[in-house]
């Protein structure tokens, strides 16, 4: 979304009755769902490419290291998780009336 659309729906989410530590959850939440889906797919990449590049370039054998894709992946989700919460600060703080005012 943008972030005039985000301003509008936490204007309407505040009038309906949520609190900032509602909508801050929520934020967290979203940016952390997409934070997972990204380390996933990092980490599947990571894994083919580490694979193919001992397999075929330095032919050895592969062992894969689940523990370090699994923390690879929440230390993703936990990174944009927390980039989304402050980079979507003002939009917690802004007051709903001046929101839906200027629409």
């Amino acid at each position: 979304m943008t972030k005039f659309q985000r301003i509008y729906e936490a204007a309407i989410l505040r009038t309906l009755g949520a609190s900032t530590r509602t909508l801050g959850t929520m934020v967290a939440i979203e940016y952390s769902a997409l934070g997972l889906i990204a380390g996933v797919i990092g980490a599947a990449g990571a894994l083919a490419l580490s694979w193919a590049v001992t397999k075929y370039l330095l032919e050895i054998a592969w062992r894969p290291q689940p523990l370090l894709l699994s923390a690879g992946v929440v230390l993703t989700a936990l990174l944009v998780g927390m980039v989304g919460v402050v980079a979507s600060s003002d939009v917690l703080r802004r007051k709903p009336l001046g929101a839906l005012r200027s629409e």
